[in-house]
């Protein structure tokens, strides 16, 4: 299957962390640590003064345009540079990618290899 669809999107870029850049990483950070931070400006200050939240105009700009955008793009890049290389678990009936990689069971066919 080469079409990039949302499940096998989401699944790339929660289970194949092993391909991101190290921007990357840095830019997913650097997005979950100012979530948490809320609006908490001695907080946020901290976390720049620890190296939690990246100041570095390339892994500011992989989340320029948002975070939904940052994953679609990390998991596009991996697809396209790493398609080849990737441990994905596809359902043996439909073909499409099953929720996790241990799941055993089809979220689109219902197909169980248990």
């Amino acid at each position: 299957m080469n079409d990039m669809y949302p499940e096998l999107e989401d699944y790339i870029f929660n289970y194949c962390s092993s391909f991101w850049t190290p921007e990357e990483g840095k830019a997913w950070k650097t997005y979950n640590v100012q979530v948490n931070a809320g609006s908490s400006e001695s907080v946020r200050n901290r976390a720049v003064e620890m190296g939690w939240i990246s100041q570095d105009p390339a892994v500011l700009a992989l989340l320029a345009d948002g975070y939904p955008a940052f994953r679609s793009n990390v998991a596009r890049r991996i697809w396209t540079e790493h398609r080849d290389e990737l441990e994905l678990n596809y359902c043996s009936s439909c073909r499409k990618i099953a929720r996790t990689p241990l799941a055993k069971q089809c979220r689109f066919c219902g197909h169980d290899w248990h």
